[in-house]
């Protein structure tokens, strides 16, 4: 029997257990959420984390050519790529939005766009692990494709 230090990492393991079957840990996680009584993040309490970033499906490298390029991205400060629980390919941009006042609340709130209007909590990063590999730096992706047998 698997012991977690947690009923959160009890719960992400869960998660990521239904992400392998399903694709969609947050449906998971938030069902999960409620049966153990965990509290999850509010946008309150985080500050807009997903409104000081920018995240954008990119293509999946095939080609030795195709991972060359992708270190372009790491080489700009800052930005991240990473593989989904899907298994989508994302490049992460760190970018404030404007709209933000100084307490980290959208001073836009009423008028905010639907893609921020349709966010929804279970979804956020802060209660899911969406990223299930992550690139931080070339030497990462790199690791990677030795681990692929791609270089």
């Amino acid at each position: 029997m698997r012991v977690y230090a947690s009923s959160s990492a009890k719960i992400r393991a869960i998660a990521e257990a239904s992400a392998r079957i399903s694709g969609k840990a947050y449906k998971c996680f938030h069902a999960c959420a409620g049966l153990f009584n965990t509290k999850m993040t509010t946008c309150e309490e985080c500050k807009g984390e997903c409104c000081r970033k920018l995240a954008f499906h990119i293509q999946e490298p095939k080609s030795m050519i195709d991972f060359e390029d992708m270190k372009w991205y790491l080489y700009h400060e800052g930005c991240i790529l990473y593989i989904d629980n899907e298994g989508d390919w994302l490049v992460q941009v760190p970018v404030k939005c404007a709209k933000l006042d100084r307490n980290g609340r959208c001073s836009i709130y009423d008028r905010r766009p639907p893609i921020c209007r349709l966010s929804k909590v279970e979804e956020c990063e802060k209660n899911i692990d969406e990223m299930k590999v992550v690139f931080r730096t070339v030497k990462d992706l790199e690791n990677y494709m030795r681990k692929k047998g791609i270089l």
